[in-house]
């Protein structure tokens, strides 16, 4: 059997078609749908990227802010200590008696309560981390002799130094002999406790003890007679 010529011809034509048909429809028109798909895509994140872009100019903008509320935050925490104990609060009343001219006759405390969890700012200048802090607050309640004008003096002092201290309550008594009003002050001080900066001590200077020997019946070195 032969086939002429022009139906070969036409036989390749055929084929030649039915090729780029079905390479239309595997290839091209596959590539077609995904090329759709993506730039789909990509229009969906044109507002994203303008948005990045328009924030990423500001970058600067937002780290002075940054900066400016991390130094707020290191001022506002600067008035509060980490811990306070006992002889802080007794310090406290040596500088009241010292500065004021007060004479105390007897202190109390209370024990520290739990106030409020922060989020504050620990460690050096630019090493800075945020860290979950709590608040506290301890009482001390302080009896003296004052006169009414120590105790204008007493409660304006307390009023200068409350960055950590709040004057909680005073109540009084007056003695019609010497006239001299008996004060029991009620003061309130917070601080702010830190994994990461530790408690700085209050300076308590030396105080002396009494008398080595009160009864005489321990012999020192220079009285030991050796002969």
């Amino acid at each position: 059997m032969s086939i002429a010529k022009k139906d070969v011809n036409l036989i390749l034509i055929v084929l030649g078609v039915a090729l780029a048909a079905l390479a239309y429809f595997l290839v091209y028109n596959r590539y077609t749908a995904r090329s759709e798909t993506l730039q789909g895509e990509i229009n969906s994140l044109r507002p994203v990227l303008a948005d990045l872009t328009a924030k990423d100019e500001q970058a600067p903008h937002y780290r002075a802010t940054i900066d400016l509320s991390k130094a707020t935050i290191r001022d506002g925490m600067r008035g509060y200590a980490t811990d306070t104990r006992p002889e802080d609060l007794i310090m406290y009343a040596v500088e009241l008696e010292e500065r004021l001219g007060v004479t105390g006759s007897g202190l109390a405390f209370t024990a520290p309560a739990a106030v409020v969890s922060v989020q504050g700012l620990t460690g050096a200048e630019g090493e800075e981390q945020f860290e979950q802090l709590t608040a506290y607050r301890v009482g001390m309640s302080m009896s003296c002799r004052v006169t009414y004008e120590k105790l204008k003096e007493l409660i304006d002092y307390f009023y200068l130094t409350s960055s950590n201290t709040s004057l909680d309550s005073v109540s009084l008594s007056y003695n019609s002999e010497t006239g001299q009003l008996f004060a029991n002050i009620v003061v309130q001080k917070a601080f702010l406790t830190s994994h990461h900066d530790p408690y700085e001590q209050t300076y308590v200077p030396d105080m002396p003890t009494g008398a080595p020997n009160p009864f005489g019946t321990v012999l020192v070195p220079e009285e030991v007679n050796l002969t």
